[in-house]
């Protein structure tokens, strides 16, 4: 396995920048504003390969199986807080990969269907909880097989449904649909966060099929919001509570849903320690002044 050229400034950091597309980078602009933040992490790694944090995979080979995890996060960034209940009673989306350039980066693999966790594995329809389809969802193609659905409306069968049973967890209005909450999580996993808190929803497998050119940036997975156009479809993309004391949809307000940083893996082992710019320029000039100087011994 290659290691990371010296161009990818930052070590790791040049590493997640290459591999994101403008999406996604718009996606995490957006952060800061957003009050349910649907965030992807790497739980575990099985096979060849190293965890740089919980989102930068390095050195797999075909084989790897990256575990990544489906987290909610959810704050009163965007709201005014009147209590401290937070909670989340469906989400539905997609994780779809990215890369530069769009054939494949240098890896490529395919995803499995996603590990509801409970309370998020709720059958009761209309809305049943789903682990979503194995297909390609990239835009171009990049020849890994992503999990979920790209179409403008809800279609059966194809996106990634956490859902919870409506008649479970805290009532926050008589009206309402019960939600799991971090006051009644009804067996979720839930962590205090800033302003807020996060549940784990359930995790997904990206095995690793093939190895591209390893000086090709990494390729990033993340998880995508429904493109859906009508509001009655925009309001099946999520439904959460976020301290303001009312049930919040992803119809009225979808400009509160965002997405974290991606997930990145690459072929490519990390060095063990990547020069700053400022301390490549240094060596350069001074070896610059050091053939001057030997120039000049020469000449004399």
């Amino acid at each position: 396995m290659k290691t990371l050229p010296c161009g990818l400034w930052g070590g790791i950091s040049g590493l997640k920048v290459l591999a994101c597309s403008s999406v996604a980078l718009c996606a995490v602009l957006n952060i800061a504003s957003a009050d349910l933040i649907m965030d992807l992490r790497v739980g575990s790694l099985s096979g060849a390969g190293s965890l740089a944090d919980d989102k930068t995979v390095l050195g797999v080979d075909v084989g790897s199986i990256i575990t990544l995890q489906v987290w909610a996060q959810i704050t009163a960034a965007g709201t005014t807080q009147i209590n401290d209940t937070f909670g989340l009673q469906r989400v539905m989306g997609s994780i779809i990969s990215t890369s530069s350039p769009a054939s494949g980066g240098n890896v490529r693999g395919n995803m499995s269907p996603a590990q509801l966790f409970a309370p998020y594995d709720s059958l009761p329809r209309p809305i049943a909880a789903f682990a979503g389809q194995v297909a390609e969802l990239s835009a171009p193609a990049d020849g890994s097989l992503d999990l979920g659905g790209n179409g403008t409306t809800p279609v059966s069968n194809t996106f990634i449904i956490f859902r919870a049973d409506p008649f479970t967890g805290e009532l926050i209005r008589d009206d309402e649909y019960a939600i799991p909450t971090n006051n009644v999580p009804v067996g979720a996993t839930v962590n205090a966060i800033t302003d807020g808190y996060e549940f784990l929803l359930g995790t997904a497998d990206f095995t690793v099929n093939t190895i591209l050119d390893e000086e090709d940036p990494a390729i990033a997975l993340n998880w995508v919001i429904p493109p859906f156009t009508s509001p009655a479809n925009k309001g099946m993309r999520a439904l959460w509570v976020q301290g303001n004391g009312v049930v919040v949809s992803g119809n009225m307000q979808a400009n509160l849903m965002s997405v974290g940083d991606p997930v990145t893996i690459s072929a490519a082992s990390a060095v063990e320690a990547i020069p700053e710019p400022g301390t490549c320029v240094a060596i350069l000039g001074g070896m610059a002044v050091l053939g001057l100087r030997r120039g000049r011994h020469r000449l004399s």
